[in-house]
């Protein structure tokens, strides 16, 4: 017996010994402090928590601001050299950590003795060089420097009157120079030489910028090709390429690119210029601009002057959500707005397919399956789980642009000239896609993604469906005047839809709803087509937890309120799920919006009225438009001034009316 319940004993220790070791194994390595702000002289020791090897150091940039000491297995000590911004690395079981290290100037102690502290001699500011007009030599003359603000706050302005490129480089195989532009005579920097659209002008500000900062980037660009050119502002940072500012340029005038960027903790920071949709065009730059600054703290203050939209909504059931997108997500304005007003966000562009497919990835994939690239959308995760919001997956399956920007996907060797893949290789292809995202989101970030727009406008308007079809399974799509086929009807034909919700039922998590999503739903003749095709959907199991409406609208009329109240009374009842307001856009031309304010109220009583008196389940209402465009924007055919908010962020008579309506307020306030 003794023997015995030695070896139990002995059995036990060591299965306890077995567990302890598992439970050990399974913490997740990380480091004590991600942040660390330190006086100037003063240090920090820095660990790596449930390590099992040896933890290799480095600093990864910023190395005149801080240094490493007291190197052990698994910590280091930083101490502060001089004011600046650094980031510490930690290699260790195979992943990479990195802290942000910020060194402040230390705080000279208050007199406090009585005696009235010394005033300093006023010390004049030099004057700004002034800029001498140009000269109409046929070669630059200098004549003025860069302004750089003799603070610690950046500000950079280059309008190259002084015949130097300063340390503006050619982007790929472009040079640049300085020139006299055709159009006005004045000094500028011309791009030439270009062979590629991603060649341009860059310029390095990687010691430049500020960890935790907003920059507002400004210049002006001008070329004299025969047609228009689509000029870019961007960043590279290594591991992708953030948007500042895009917009279409006519020959011979000057236009100006402008926007802002937040740094958070980029490796590299590089500031270009490039031209979208032409290789070889050569183009002027001038007025270029980096300026460090703030949120407009007006403008702020208009928009959070009103209560959270999103708690007001609350008490009715739906969620109130807005669009966010690669450039908005960096811009303080819009996180401030963000943060106070909604509690769900849709992505814009960054989690649809074409964003998403890395060509040259899957083309090197050992299992021949694509693969994705999630720079952009983990940036507006990140953000989104970082503040307790939820997000809206927007959108797995969707035709538009398929054909134009990602039809390699469905080709052999992933190349555009390929030949297509057979129907079986594609489905795995679109299964292992499918899988692949939504499962990114749920390990990543678990319950952020709280529904996904599985497929979106499949349901194809006149022209663009076989006849027959009860459905109206989209074959087609009208795009710039031309009709373009539907590559996932080409491939699947319309079992294409049942597919994408069938591999999405079964990689996402139990708890994330499946939408359907579609324009028009205002349409009696669109409604029907969508109810058969849900229903259809559902019939052998339940594939479809909802009908997302988009609401593309015009204010103005009282049909267009019926249209939605009779189709989302419909898309409930005869389809027995949810539905939502996915892309709401209230069309405008006026800017004074007094009449698209009272329209906005009406819709939003009408919401209310169905949830309410109605018991449709409606969840969520989201706000795309949530602020005015301008011409050549993305809601052009919905006027400039379609937003709640100015195209700056200044509240409107529209945000106040929607306000009104969810806090059960009359509006117009008398």
């Amino acid at each position: 017996m003794k023997k015995t319940g030695i070896c139990i004993l002995l059995a036990a220790l060591l299965i306890s010994g077995f567990n302890c070791h598992m439970v050990q194994g399974s913490a997740k390595v990380s480091l004590s402090q991600k942040n660390i702000t330190l006086n100037k002289g003063s240090k920090k020791k820095l660990q790596v928590k449930n390590a099992k090897k040896k933890v290799t150091w480095s600093i990864k940039t910023g190395k005149k601001y801080i240094s490493l000491v007291s190197k052990k297995k698994y910590s280091v000590t930083v101490i502060a050299k001089k004011k600046g911004n650094a980031r510490v690395c930690a290699k260790v079981d195979g992943k990479v950590l990195f802290c942000r290290v910020t060194v402040k100037e230390k705080k000279k102690k208050t007199d406090v003795t009585g005696t009235p502290a010394p005033v300093p001699t006023q010390t004049v500011s030099p004057e700004k060089t002034p800029v001498v007009s140009p000269t109409l030599s046929p070669s630059p003359v200098p004549t003025a420097t860069p302004t750089v603000a003799p603070t610690d706050i950046l500000d950079l302005a280059f309008d190259f009157t002084d015949a130097s490129i300063h340390d503006f480089k050619g982007r790929g195989s472009a040079g640049v120079e300085i020139t006299i532009d055709p159009v006005e005579q004045k000094n500028a920097l011309f791009v030439t030489k270009r062979s590629g659209n991603w060649n341009g002008v860059e310029y390095d500000l990687t010691e430049k910028l500020k960890t935790g900062t907003n920059y507002y980037f400004s210049a002006e660009v001008m070329h004299t090709n025969a047609s228009s050119l689509t000029m870019d502002m961007s960043v590279d940072t290594g591991d992708g390429y953030p948007g500042i500012s895009q917009k279409t340029v006519p020959a011979n005038t000057w236009v100006t690119l402008s926007g802002e960027f937040y740094v958070t903790d980029e490796n590299r920071i590089v500031w270009y210029v490039q031209v979208m949709n032409h290789a070889t065009a050569d183009f002027y730059i001038r007025n270029v601009k980096i300026q460090e600054g703030k949120e407009d703290e007006d403008v702020v203050a208009s928009v959070l002057a009103y209560d959270s939209l999103a708690e007001s909504a609350q008490k009715y059931g739906f969620s109130l959500g807005t669009v966010i997108d690669r450039d908005t997500v960096r811009e303080k304005t819009f996180q401030a707005i963000a943060k106070k007003h909604f509690n769900s966000l849709s992505a814009g562009n960054a989690m649809k397919a074409y964003a998403l497919c890395d060509r040259e990835a899957s083309q090197k994939s050992s299992d021949g399956m694509p693969r994705m690239n999630f720079y952009y959308a983990d940036q507006i995760m990140r953000f989104a789980s970082d503040n307790g919001l939820k997000v809206r997956g927007h959108c797995l399956v969707w035709d538009f642009k398929m054909a134009e920007l990602v039809n390699w996907f469905f080709r052999e060797g992933y190349t555009d000239d390929g030949a297509y893949v057979s129907t079986d290789v594609a489905k795995k292809r679109l299964e292992s896609y499918i899988k692949q995202v939504v499962e990114h989101f749920d390990t990543k970030y678990p319950g952020v993604v709280y529904c996904w727009d599985v497929v979106n406008e499949a349901v194809g308007d006149e022209g663009c469906y076989e006849e027959g079809d009860p459905s109206r399974i989209r074959t087609h799509r009208w795009l710039d005047g031309e009709k373009t086929e539907n590559v996932f009807y080409k491939m699947f034909g319309r079992d294409y839809v049942k597919l994408a919700f069938q591999y999405a039922r079964k990689y996402c998590s139990k708890e994330t709803k499946l939408y359907y999503n579609d324009y028009s739903c205002e349409n009696e003749n669109k409604c029907d087509a969508i109810i058969r095709l849900v229903n259809e959907l559902n019939a052998e199991e339940k594939l479809v937890d909802g009908i997302g409406s988009q609401s593309y609208l015009w204010e103005g009329n009282d049909w267009m309120l019926q249209g939605v109240r009779t189709s989302l009374l419909r898309l409930s009842r005869e389809c027995n799920v949810d539905v939502q307001v996915t892309e709401l856009t209230m069309g405008n031309d006026d800017k004074d919006d007094s009449e698209h304010a009272l329209w906005y109220y009406k819709l939003f009583e009408l919401y209310k009225e169905l949830v309410q008196k109605e018991n449709v389940a409606l969840t969520n209402i989201t706000i795309w438009g949530i602020n005015d465009g301008e011409e050549g924007g993305e809601f052009l055919t919905l006027g400039p001034y379609h937003g709640i908010l100015t195209k700056d962020f200044h509240a409107k008579k529209s945000l106040e009316a929607v306000s009104c309506s969810l806090k059960g307020i009359p509006y117009p306030i008398k």
